[in-house]
């Protein structure tokens, strides 16, 4: 199974898939693979079933994707090798295999002589000593009444540095391009001895990337974080703590503000300011809605910490009110003690989609946006209301790239209960809210007249974005060292019941949402397509996903 810190594991860890066995067949499958990008993607869907064909949304995102990543690879300074270790005597990675080196064949069409590749036997013995020193990982291939191990992994060497990917599941390779993509950026920031360096703010009692309210603790032990899967999967990133005591360092490419605790001051505030007008780039994953972790109540305060007033200067206008729509609550399923399956729901978490045919104006979720590129719904827990000034940026693009539905409301009481028990009231004036706004170009400063810079703006009204509210309301305190060996204590068991599923259902895009926009503040856009190739291509599969038992 593949490690907690990874996309894929992060879903494992909430006990929700397993890595499976791939069943040998006598012979490989006859006929001719499809060529260039189509080929892994024919790969993973030739199984017994019928294959799968790509909806046109993917389809246009695999074009986009092949074309980023064979132009990444032409401009690689080196040249790059890429071995595919397979074992032949299983017919369904062997057919894996042929798909993805059809697919490498086809970039290296682009990559004008700088990437080559080769397929290697693992099922001999000098195939195995290699993948076993590469570092790859064994996969059980049953096989009639006994079960074998075997290997289907990658082993990327670009000057004298070596990366690799594991173990790929020949069930799941649609989004194997992206990976590739992943493993090239990687391989070469190692080599270079380089990183894209990115600011997080932090001394303001924030909801931290290290905090580990991603998935339900286990036996006491905390799961993973978002920092730690940033680190698995895009590790070309190195996130620096900026605690705002002094000016920001201006190398730094980007600047990352999470869910305050506390209010900012006014020199911290143009300090922040004062970075962007550098210019660089800015994303606010935060509302006015604060919720404490370990509270099973999901007590509010509303609050906006101060933002409202840097925010103010760009033309945003951040609202001390939580937005309720029941039109567009999170559902999620979870087993009753009876057996049955019930649909849990709050109008204070939103789920937005991206609605084909709806007028800009009205579209909930602009997935045209680089953070949003391709994604088809993303949860929005605890927001409060934005409305964009866009008179007071005029040199600037500002667009709506998030919205409720027409059937939300605000309330502005300065504490209130957002529980699944108390309810919360969803009476008042309805009306579609915006809660996610872009703005770029040339930005006037906030704070000083007449001082301007190209720089971006992302303002995600979302308190608990990057994280899962259930997990985190449900989890336990963290424990003294003495009390570890005791095992889990406290905890809400409904909450974290229901938060097994949200991780199912929701986080994968979350996660692919915040490092495309890490990749879209330091405008390195082009291989952002190819992380619309991990999303879902059913939502609707994935609502009827698995329902965890309510204890």
């Amino acid at each position: 199974m593949a490690s907690w810190r990874s996309l894929a594991g992060l879903v494992a860890v909430a006990g929700m898939v397993a890595f499976p066995a791939c069943e040998d067949q006598s012979t490989a499958s006859q006929g001719s693979a499809p060529s260039g990008q189509a080929a892994a993607a024919a790969s993973a869907s030739s199984t017994a079933e019928a294959p799968v064909k790509d909806s046109p949304e993917r389809k246009a995102a695999r074009q986009v994707c092949h074309a980023g990543v064979g132009a990444m690879l032409a401009a690689l300074p080196e040249p790059l090798t890429i071995q595919i270790y397979v074992s032949r005597q299983s017919a369904r990675l062997s057919h894996a295999a042929d798909g993805i080196a059809q697919l490498l064949a086809s970039l290296e069409s682009q990559a004008k002589g700088k990437v080559s590749h080769e397929v290697i036997d693992a099922g001999s013995a000098a195939g195995r000593d290699g993948a076993k020193a590469a570092g790859l990982q064994t996969v059980s291939i049953a096989a009639k009444d006994k079960v074998k191990l075997g290997y289907l992994g990658m082993v990327f060497r670009y000057g004298a540095t070596q990366n690799v990917i594991p173990l790929l599941d020949p069930k799941q390779l649609t989004s194997v391009e992206f990976w590739i993509a992943n493993k090239v950026r990687e391989v070469r920031h190692r080599h270079d001895a380089t990183s894209i360096r990115v600011g997080v703010v932090t001394g303001k009692e924030e909801i931290a990337l290290t905090e580990p309210s991603l998935v339900p603790h286990q036996g006491g032990r905390p799961g993973p974080n978002l920092m730690a899967v940033l680190n698995q999967n895009v590790p070309f990133y190195n996130f620096a703590d900026v605690d705002l005591s002094g000016e920001i360092d201006s190398e730094l490419r980007a600047l990352v503000i999470t869910q305050p605790g506390r209010a900012f001051s006014d020199d911290e505030l143009k300090r922040i300011d004062a970075y962007l007008m550098k210019g660089r780039s800015l994303a606010i994953f935060a509302s006015a809605v604060n919720v404490k972790a370990q509270d099973a109540t999901m007590t509010a305060t509303v609050g906006a910490q101060g933002l409202d007033r840097l925010l103010a200067g760009y033309g945003i206008e951040l609202k001390s009110a939580v937005v309720l729509d029941p039109a567009t609550g999170v559902r999620l399923p979870v087993r009753t003690q009876g057996g049955g399956v019930a649909q849990i729901t709050t109008p204070a978490i939103l789920q937005l989609d991206h609605q084909s045919g709806a007028p800009a104006k009205g579209q909930r979720l602009d997935n045209s946006f680089a953070g949003f590129f391709r994604l088809q719904d993303l949860a929005f827990p605890f927001c409060s209301p934005l409305a964009a000034h866009p008179d007071k940026q005029p040199d600037a693009r500002m667009r709506v790239v998030a919205r409720s539905s027409p059937e939300a409301v605000t309330n502005p009481a300065v504490s209130q209960k957002l529980g699944l028990n108390e309810g919360p009231s969803v009476e008042g004036e309805k009306a579609q809210r915006d809660l996610a706004i872009v703005v770029e170009g040339k930005l006037r400063s906030a704070f000083v007249e007449d001082q301007s810079a190209e720089a971006r703006l992302l303002v995600v009204s979302s308190a608990q974005f990057l994280v899962n509210p259930f997990a985190r309301a449900g989890n336990p305190p963290p424990l003294p060292p003495q009390m570890k060996m005791m095992g889990a204590v406290g905890g809400d068991a409904a909450l974290l019941t229901i938060a097994a599923p949200y991780t199912k259902r929701y986080l994968t895009a979350t996660i692919l949402a915040f490092t495309n926009v890490l990749d879209w503040m330091a405008a390195d856009e082009r291989l952002i397509a190819c992380s619309a190739l991990l999303a879902p291509s059913s939502p609707e599969a994935e609502r009827r996903g698995g329902a965890a038992a309510v204890q």
